[in-house]
């Protein structure tokens, strides 16, 4: 995954050794080159692609915070929300109530 390209829904993070390691490369060998390439190193290239598909999970998902956190490759819940906020300048709640997912229950749950 590139600067600039979107993860699909349901796909794993690669973590920067992965990215190394498809490149053929040692993980420092492969931070310098990155970092030439692009201009951040692919740590910081990761951490934006987490907070792309968290957004995009928040934006269409009801999936419960902590379970997004996890699907983009935080070990906590504290850490997602530090970085989110760091990135968007909002926490992922914050950011869910001014974009809310569409209703996603069905005819059958909106009849008491």
């Amino acid at each position: 995954m590139f600067p600039g390209e979107n993860p699909e829904p349901g796909s794993a993070l690669p973590t920067s050794a992965d990215l190394a390691a498809e490149a053929g490369l040692s993980v420092n060998h492969h931070r310098v080159l990155f970092t030439k390439e692009y201009g951040f190193p692919p740590g910081q290239h990761l951490r934006q692609l987490r907070i792309v598909y968290a957004r995009k999970l928040l934006k269409e998902t009801q999936l419960p915070i902590k379970r997004i956190a996890s699907t983009v490759g935080y070990k906590d819940v504290v850490s997602f929300h530090r970085g989110f906020k760091n990135v968007c300048g909002c926490t992922p709640g914050e950011f869910r109530k001014k974009n809310p997912a569409p209703f996603q229950g069905g005819l059958k749950n909106m009849i008491p």
